[in-house]
Order: C-alpha cells, then structure tokens, then sequence
C-alpha cells in the first residue's frame, strides 16, 4: 500500500524506467525536472531514485533548490535494488520490437 505522504519519484529515463521500476513511482526524467517540478507536491516526503544514486543526487539538490525540503535519495538505487519491481510493457514494447528480431550470429 503507497503512503500518501510521500512519493517515490524515478529520475531515469523513460525507456530505463520502463525496463524495470519500484511499483507506484513516478517516472520524470531527470533532464525535465525543473519543468516539470509543479506535478510533485512539496508536501509530501520525496524519494529519488535512479540507476546508481548519481543522477538522483542532482535531482535532489534541483528540488531543494526549488524549496523542496522532504528530499531524500535512495543510494545505491535500481542497480541494487532487493524491493518489488514492476515492467511497463507498453513503454518496453517497442524496444522489444525494435532490437528483438535481430540475429544473433550471421552465416556470412
């Protein structure tokens, strides 16, 4: 069960995050998150999450810059992460398609 007041917030990109990713998070790349910063509520605890805890650093420090005072990375972030995950195949879907049918090996 989610806890409303916080929110777990996935700074990779979207093909990244649709791979695999923490169950309820919301996924805004780390490249549109000032733009995009209003959709987050500074309210709430926010839990930033990346590959490796680098990328979640930045957006971190974005955040408390625009007067985010809940911020907390996750380190060491998806890389090592034990928790439940969950694949958005409608994101993934087209990657699967894309580089899928290629062969493995070639006769020549």
């Amino acid at each position: 069960t989610p806890n409303k007041d916080m929110i777990v917030l996935d700074v990779r990109e979207e093909t990244e995050y649709a791979f695999s990713h923490v169950p309820t998070s919301k996924n805004i790349p780390l490249g549109e998150l000032e733009a995009r910063a209003d959709e987050l509520s500074k309210d709430k605890e926010v839990y930033i999450i990346c590959r490796t805890g680098n990328r979640s650093d930045v957006a971190a420090r974005q955040l408390t810059n625009l007067g985010f005072s809940k911020v907390y990375n996750v380190i060491p972030g998806m890389i090592q992460w034990t928790g439940e995950t969950e694949v958005n195949h409608k994101r993934h879907l087209p990657f699967v398609h894309l580089y899928g049918c290629l062969p493995l090996f070639s006769n020549g």
